[in-house]
């Protein structure tokens, strides 16, 4: 398992902190359960009548992801009034605890409103792009993967429309990616505008730094290893287990 220091870079280089309220208490709420889910701290989120007590995790999380105790008191009523927290008094002790709710933990399944870009080299990853946006349909994911386009006339403006729209660009890597000009100007296209890059690395891929001269810097950056879901194996089982990851680590869905 992950530890709390990657889980907490995970959510902050891959999960946007959104600007609407509504958008950013359901966030919170979702990954306050997710933590629950993952070991980090417990549904009882703190204790007291009068003064919050966090669990230290907890209190890593909160400072690290969002602004620290004073600022998520500045959530709880939100978090009180979408019905993500509720009161749970414990009569031997008279201590009142604040506890998750059901509805976060009914977050966890719920499909994300992401739009997915798929980018992949049709020579190589043609059968595992059709495999990953069949999977994230099964989901509510909304992906676009251009195997209905045709290179011409009106296939590049298209393109980058598309990712201009996306939130998530998830670009699938094989040892023939380097020598693909459109899967490496798709990703340019993505880093200029600011997107969440997932690299899916397969086929025995490996970044080599020898191989992947002349290629700009941005993009041997955006899928290094760190950033990337790895396909242990070319098999049904390998390719299953890296689509498990990507939903559960970048997502936040449990399949």
């Amino acid at each position: 398992m992950a530890t709390l220091n990657e889980f907490i870079s995970d959510r902050e280089e891959n999960h946007r902190i959104p600007e609407t309220p509504v958008e950013r208490v359901m966030l919170l709420a979702k990954e306050l359960a997710l933590g629950v889910h993952k070991g980090y701290w417990q549904r009882r989120l703190s204790t007291g009548t009068f003064v919050f007590i966090f669990s230290n995790d907890l209190k890593l999380f909160l400072e690290k992801r969002w602004g620290g105790e004073d600022e998520f008191e500045e959530h709880l009523e939100r978090l009180y009034g979408h019905g993500y927290l509720e009161e749970d008094w414990s009569r031997t002790s008279n201590t009142r605890y604040e506890k998750l709710s059901h509805d976060a933990f009914a977050l966890l399944s719920e499909a994300p409103p992401y739009n997915v870009f798929i980018s992949y080299t049709r020579e190589e990853s043609s059968a595992f792009a059709l495999l990953l946006v069949t999977k994230l349909q099964q989901y509510g994911i909304q992906s676009f993967c251009d195997m209905s386009l045709v290179p011409g006339e009106d296939w590049h403006p298209e393109l980058e429309k598309q990712i201009k729209k996306c939130e998530h660009f998830i670009v699938l890597i094989g040892e023939e990616t380097r020598k693909s000009g459109p899967t490496l100007k798709e990703v340019t296209w993505a880093i200029e505008n600011h997107k969440i890059v997932i690299p899916i690395w397969h086929n025995n891929f490996e970044l080599n730094a020898d191989q992947w001269e002349g290629v700009d810097e941005r993009i041997a950056n955006a899928i290094q290893r760190k950033h990337a879901v790895i396909v242990q194996k070319e098999s049904a089982a390998g390719y299953n287990s890296a689509i498990v990851e990507l939903l559960t680590n970048r997502f936040g869905i449990t399949p």
